[in-house]
This record gives C-alpha cells, sequence and structure tokens, in this order.
C-alpha cells in the first residue's frame, strides 16, 4: 500500500512519519510532505492508496487539495489529521474515510490503517490482490490494462500506475480465467476490456504500444474471446 503523509508542520510531520513507519507491512512504502502541491505532483504520478492530510496549511488547504486526490483517484482514502474539530462537515463532503483531531495516538492510526487494509481486501471480487514479498496491493480489474512477463518478473499496467514483483504469469492466468482477460502471447496477458484494436499480430491496449499475439492460432482465439466478451458486455 502506497501511503502519503503531507503537513506544513515538520515536527508533526515526523511524528506521523515515526508513528505510521513503525506500522508498515511488507511492501508498504512511506512517503512525507510539507507542501500540498508536491503531494498532489507526487499523487498525480502515482496515486497513493492512503494519503494522511492536515486541513489548515499554506497556498492549497487540505480540504480543496482532498477533492483534487480523489478527482486523479477515486479510491485514495483520506484520513484528515487537524487542532479543530468544526472542520468535520466540509472533510466528510470529500468523502473523507477517517478525521483525527490532533495530537493523533499511535492507537487511533493503528486502527485507522487496519480499517483501510480491510477495505482494500472488502472489495474483492472487483479486484485483484497482488501479493509477494516485495509488494502487497489491491488494483480494481476494470483499471488493469494488461500484465507482461520478463526474467522471471511480472510487471501489472493499469491505467494510473505500475507494479512490477516476482511470479508466474500462468498463475494470474487462472486467477483471471472467466474475467475479460485473454494470454494472447506466453509473456502478455491482456484485459479485453480495454483492447483498442488488432492489426496482423498485434493488439493495442488503450494508448500502450502494440503487443505482440503469439501465433495465427492466438489471434483467431483472441477475434473470438474479443467478440464473446463484447457481445455479454457492450
Amino acid at each position: 500500500m502506497r501511503i502519503a503523509i503531507c503537513d506544513d508542520d515538520k515536527s508533526v510531520l515526523m511524528q506521523l512519519s515515526d508513528t505510521v513507519g513503525g506500522l508498515l507491512e511488507r511492501g508498504d512504502e512511506l512517503q512525507a510532505f510539507e507542501a500540498t502541491e508536491l503531494l498532489y505532483e507526487a499523487h498525480e504520478r502515482a496515486p497513493f492508496d492512503a494519503v494522511i492530510l492536515d486541513i489548515e496549511m499554506p497556498g492549497i488547504n487540505g480540504i480543496d487539495i482532498g477533492w483534487e486526490l480523489k478527482r486523479l483517484y477515486p479510491h485514495t482514502y483520506i484520513v484528515y489529521v487537524t487542532r479543530f474539530p468544526n472542520f468535520a462537515m466540509e472533510a466528510f463532503r470529500v468523502r473523507a474515510f477517517h478525521y483525527l483531531l490532533k495530537p493523533v495516538s499511535p492507537t487511533d492510526l493503528s486502527w485507522v490503517l487496519e480499517d483501510i487494509r480491510e477495505g482494500y481486501a472488502s472489495l474483492a471480487p472487483g479486484t485483484l490482490e497482488i501479493e509477494s514479498r516485495e509488494i502487497h496491493a489491491y488494483e480494481k480489474l476494470s483499471d488493469i490494462l494488461y500484465m507482461e512477463s520478463f526474467l522471471h518478473k511480472l510487471t501489472l499496467h493499469t491505467r494510473l500506475r505500475s507494479h512490477t514483483f516476482p511470479g508466474r504469469l500462468g498463475d494470474y492466468e487462472e486467477a483471471l480465467a472467466g474475467k475479460g482477460f485473454y494470454r494472447v502471447h506466453r509473456s502478455y496477458l491482456v484485459n479485453l476490456a480495454h483492447v483498442k484494436s488488432i492489426r496482423g499480430r498485434k493488439v493495442w491496449v488503450d494508448d500502450s504500444g502494440p503487443i505482440p499475439i503469439g501465433d495465427n492460432r492466438k489471434l483467431g482465439e483472441l477475434y473470438a474471446a474479443l467478440s464473446k466478451w463484447r457481445r455479454e458486455h457492450l
């Protein structure tokens, strides 16, 4: 899970970072920001799963940046931390997951992060869980573009980010069977919902470059699978 903390008070930022850092699990990533503009730029490049955010800050305040974070990635969990209880209604209009008053206790943060993890887990069956020694994340099936295999590593490409981790493509082919995915090549598994065109023995998935199709048999099977998926879903 990718977690961000943003607070313009350096002492509070360090305290929150230390507390959350002690609660991280395998594969979690934590980044800290003193300015909402820097948080936004990082979120735009690779969305955070959870953001712990102060409200009263110079520049773009926490409420306004919350709207922008949600606009970029609606599934981000936003947890507000503030000294002022009167912002609660504004925070929940942003669909904030939680609202904590400073000073924030480690116990409260622990409960909130555990609730967020359970929230991600409960998204199934519309999500894919990725778990290895290096990462533990959940991605919505509708956001997945394709998965590729290279040198005993898998890379999962979504509309917003990519994950690289050790694994076997065949295991994910089995996990995604019957969910609109097709293995076009021994190294590629594509989401039929995002197929834009097929030319020759290459397939284009959204704005990605061409993905090779294994052979003429695979090409015929891809056309059949894509036709069946479109009849059932369009």
